[in-house]
């Protein structure tokens, strides 16, 4: 615990659904709850899915999304004036870079936090350069670090693990897109990246042996019609649902007999830790980053390395097989929480923002 109160601006895009919002409002709410003054800056004017509390301030700018030099300037001068007129003495921006170069060069102390798999291959110039002046980046994997050492950006790394809250349950009931018995379950944007497709084409062999097993895949995204599209042509449309976004999966991690990560890559899966911190068994791709530090293979869950549909279904097979296995995973796996809980999150955004 630290005693100086600061004056903390937190900037994130969009409130919109995804980890990285839900964890830019952890860190809000963690740090008005250790005492400091807090504000939250959004970017773009998106209907917001999280809702911040009442004594959480909120600017929203609504910027531009004109990519032309002079709308960029703009963006970035409106942005300043911003960050001056908050009064903020740290500056915590998520996914953002200009907020990070904006905040240099007021003098005021940074801190970036990336919150996906570091790619040195597609850094733009204002992401290079807000590498180069904050004070500091945090990152979700050692290699990710790795990679921005080799890169020789002169920003100081640290790792901070995402945390792993579990859900409160506000319905307190089955959710209605389940069924009876035998439910699995998968959550996330639909997008390339999530792997959903691979999951399909896994629940293809999986039906197969278990044709009493229904998969439910909840989220929202461009590919959702691709994902419809691909269900039907695979004859699942009584295997498998596509389930409309929802703001708290605590009942679908409460009732479901198994939680499956397809994700091509990662930052830090929420959701799987989400799904932990319930104790439902859990079943994950050993993509890049966060599924290997997040489960014990073997002891609270399962880390598929055969990264095909035919190596994600056996993996799942394995588990539909042995009830007394996923009984084990399910007794192990709310320890996440401890491992990575929200105290331990706020104590080291709140160093960084002391130090």
């Amino acid at each position: 615990m630290y005693n100086k109160r600061m004056r903390i601006l937190i900037v994130i895009p969009t409130l919109e659904m995804g980890g990285a919002e839900k964890t830019a409002l952890y860190q809000a709410v963690g740090l008005k709850e250790r005492g400091h003054d807090v504000t939250v800056l959004t970017l773009y004017n998106r209907p917001g899915f999280y809702t911040l509390p009442r004594d959480v301030k909120r600017i929203n700018l609504n910027i531009e999304t004109k990519k032309d030099f002079l709308s960029l300037l703009k963006n970035f001068f409106i942005l300043r004036k911003a960050i001056k007129t908050s009064g903020a003495e740290v500056v915590i921006s998520n996914m953002s870079a200009p907020p990070v170069t904006a905040a240099w060069t007021l003098g005021i102390k940074t801190i970036f936090a990336e919150h996906t798999y570091f790619d040195t291959q597609s850094l733009s110039f204002n992401k290079k350069l807000a590498l180069n002046k904050a004070d500091y980046v945090v990152f979700l994997s050692e290699s990710d670090i790795s990679a921005f050492k080799a890169a020789n950006f002169k920003s100081k790394p640290v790792i901070i693990y995402n945390p792993a809250v579990k859900p409160i349950d506000m319905h307190n009931k089955k959710p209605a897109f389940f069924k009876p018995a035998n439910n699995a379950a998968a959550a996330g944007r639909f997008d390339y990246v999530k792997g959903f497709d691979i999951l399909i084409d896994s629940w293809a062999i999986v039906v197969k042996e278990f044709p009493d097993w229904h998969l439910s895949i909840i989220g929202e995204g461009p590919q959702k019609e691709i994902l419809a599209r691909q269900i039907k042509s695979l004859g699942l449309e009584q295997n498998i649902t596509l389930c409309q976004r929802l703001e708290n999966l605590a009942n679908v991690y409460k009732y479901a007999d198994l939680f499956v990560l397809s994700s091509r890559r990662e930052g830090f899966p929420l959701a799987l830790c989400e799904a932990m911190s319930w104790g439902t068994p859990c079943a994950a791709f050993n993509c890049p980053n966060g599924p290997d530090v997040i489960i014990k293979d073997g002891i609270d869950g399962l880390i598929i390395k055969n990264f095909t549909a035919k190596g994600l279904a056996e993996g799942i097979i394995s588990l539909l097989k042995n009830p007394e296995k996923r009984a084990e995973f399910a007794k192990n796996a709310a320890r996440i929480t401890q491992k990575f809980s929200i105290e331990k999150y706020i104590d080291k955004y709140e160093a960084l923002c002391q130090k």
